[in-house]
Parts: C-alpha cells; sequence; structure tokens
C-alpha cells in the first residue's frame, strides 16, 4: 500500500540491465519503486496496490504493450503510464499517445531523461487530482 505522500511506481520490463539501470536510477529518490517482469506480474500488482505511474516496455514477451496499456487506463483512468521500447516508429508513439500514454522513452535513455518524465507525469497527475477536489469551488461556465 502507498505511504502518504510517497509515490508509488511500478515498472515493468523483463530485461535484468533495465531493471538494474532502473534501481540505480530511482536509488537516490524518495519514490516506491516496485519491478515486474510480465503482464501477469504487473495486473497482480496493479490490482493489489495503489500506484501513482507505470513504467512499461512496450516489447513484452508474448504481449500487446498497447492492449496493456488499455488494460491499465480501464482499471485506473489517472494512472499515469509512460512506455519505453528501443526503437519503434512514429505512429507506434502516436498510437501509445492516443491510447493515454503520458510520455514516451526510448532505450537507451539517459537517468535525467528518466527523472524527468517521471517527475512530469506525477505532477500532471497532483494536478489534476487538486482540479478533482476543487473542480465545485469554481465553476467553469
Amino acid at each position: 500500500m502507498k505511504k502518504s505522500g510517497i509515490e508509488k511506481i511500478l515498472i515493468v520490463d523483463d530485461e535484468k540491465n533495465i531493471i538494474d539501470a532502473f534501481r540505480e536510477i530511482f536509488s537516490q529518490t524518495d519514490y516506491l519503486i516496485e519491478y515486474a517482469q510480465n503482464s501477469e506480474q504487473m495486473m497482480e500488482k496493479l490490482s493489489s496496490g495503489s500506484f501513482n505511474l507505470v513504467v512499461l516496455d512496450t516489447s513484452l514477451p508474448n504481449t500487446d504493450a498497447l492492449d496493456l496499456l488499455e488494460k491499465i487506463k480501464n482499471l485506473d483512468p489517472r494512472l499515469r503510464v509512460i512506455m519505453m521500447a528501443w526503437h519503434t516508429s512514429a505512429e507506434k508513439i502516436a498510437e501509445a499517445f492516443q491510447k493515454r500514454a503520458s510520455e514516451f522513452i526510448l532505450k537507451p535513455f539517459q537517468s535525467r531523461d528518466v527523472l524527468r518524465k517521471v517527475r512530469k507525469s506525477l505532477l500532471f497527475q497532483r494536478l489534476s487530482k487538486v482540479r478533482e477536489r476543487t473542480r465545485h469551488l469554481m465553476p467553469l461556465d
């Protein structure tokens, strides 16, 4: 369960070197990080925990990442999802954004780029929550 005020991130990738890179990137942050190596582990963790963000590899074995993105958004439309890939087409990136991905990371990635995109996605999530809570205070006519 998410501690109050601490944001929880699920990293989904089947490559050990990518998981190790994320462990290093987030080692000096206050985020709570969990990992999944396939879609089954991801769905199990998402259904049993409260996450703010998912970082999802587009090339998990035997999985269509865009279908997974839709499943995640069906579970929680407010959950932010950053997609990542070694290589992809502009069309696939556009389709990911159409299906409500919040960011896209190309591998190999720079630590500062990952942190910037994570912080940006989490900021937008916090702003959305504030807007939801205060919607009744300022009617938009």
